[in-house]
């Protein structure tokens, strides 16, 4: 577990670590992009989109 992750999940929180590719700081994170697999479920459950 990363040590922001553990930071956030101590805290209460929720944490989903996606890879990145090597010396970026940020990822795509649109709607069908690559990481949309990984993305989708956070925000469905947390947001609770699926009671909509």
């Amino acid at each position: 577990m990363l040590p922001t992750q553990k930071a956030i999940v101590d805290a209460g929180g929720s944490c989903t670590v996606v890879a990145q590719d090597n010396m970026t700081h940020t990822v795509d994170l649109s709607l069908g992009g690559r990481w949309w697999p990984q993305l989708k479920p956070f925000l469905w459950e947390n947001l609770r989109l699926a009671a909509m």
